[in-house]
């Protein structure tokens, strides 16, 4: 029995309450409501670390399951976390391997086995080693370095909080619940696709003439993006849909020359109400980022979207 008591909310101040009634009626939610000033604020920081990170969903969960089982009296982490973690692409033999504490295992790729090592050295060491740090740093940029010490750092304090609290465990929540009506669509969160490209062409620009040489323009790049990100879609979608671009916020961070060889990826960080999928995209030129941001479309039928454009309803 927790030796702290669940937050009812029917007794919780009003913007508690309307906290805790947007939420699964779980026993995390009610435990950390009694630091009322803290919780909306935590709900949302929540909400972003499995929401909003460029870090990949997979790598996210397998840090957050080495966490929680090298946390004694963590194991709700550990409950609510494996569901989570198979949603995502963890396979049953990754979870039997962290389970066991077997981060070495074959079923995990060598990123993979990377980041459970680095996860366990700052949670007995405080910080990685050199070369640990040095072997996630080769294939993570620092958004998702920093990106990963928060996620370790959250759930490091919740097992905490469970550990001491002696939280009472609740069934496992089914990961869909969690989705905006998503589960309708065939875009999955964590979806990734690449498209390799050459700087060329109607790619270029010398920016009015201002430049030596011709780089990759924003607009060249951000169309890249675009179309890497609606073919992950077409992909998987039936053939009478198709989707439509309606929001970019990308930042270009470094040029490209021409003749550069690059990639273009797209991860599906969300789908919305099974009509709008969220991605993460960015352009690298080898280890070098050139490009990244957000950019949102929205699936349509293609017959429909054809006639509406040439003025016809029927």
């Amino acid at each position: 029995m927790s030796r702290l008591p669940y937050v009812d909310p029917d007794d919780a101040s009003p913007k508690v309450r309307e906290a805790l009634r947007a939420v699964p009626p779980l026993n995390v939610f009610r435990l950390m409501a009694n630091a009322e000033s803290a919780f909306r604020p935590w709900m949302r920081w929540g909400g972003v670390l499995l929401n909003d990170l460029a870090l990949d969903p997979l790598l996210r969960e397998l840090a957050i399951l080495r966490v929680a089982k090298l946390s004694p009296g963590a194991d709700y982490e550990w409950v609510q976390h494996v569901p989570v973690a198979r949603s995502v692409g963890a396979t049953d033999e990754q979870v039997e391997a962290i389970e066991r504490g077997d981060i070495e295992a074959e079923c995990f790729t060598d990123e993979q086995g990377d980041v459970l090592a680095f996860t366990t050295e700052v949670l007995h060491e405080v910080g990685a080693s050199d070369e640990t740090f040095a072997a996630v740093r080769a294939f993570l940029s620092p958004r998702e370095m920093v990106e990963l010490l928060m996620v370790i750092g959250q759930y490091m304090m919740l097992a905490r909080a469970m550990a001491t609290a002696r939280i009472d465990l609740d069934e496992p929540l089914d990961p869909r619940a969690a989705r905006d009506a998503g589960e309708d669509s065939p875009v999955r969160q964590g979806m990734t696709r690449e498209q390799e490209f050459v700087v060329e062409g109607a790619l270029l620009t010398d920016v009015g003439g201002t430049l030596r040489v011709p780089v990759l323009s924003t607009p060249g790049m951000i169309g890249k993006m675009e179309g890497n990100a609606a073919r992950l879609a077409a992909s998987v979608l039936p053939e009478h849909l198709g989707t439509v671009g309606f929001e970019v916020r990308v930042k270009h961070v470094a040029g490209a020359r021409e003749g550069a060889r690059c990639t273009a990826l797209a991860r599906v960080r969300r789908v919305i109400d099974g009509r709008k999928i969220r991605y993460d995209v960015e352009v690298r030129e080898g280890d070098r980022l050139l490009g990244v941001g957000t950019h949102e479309r929205r699936i349509i039928d293609v017959e429909s979207h054809g006639r509406k454009l040439n003025g016809r309803r029927d």
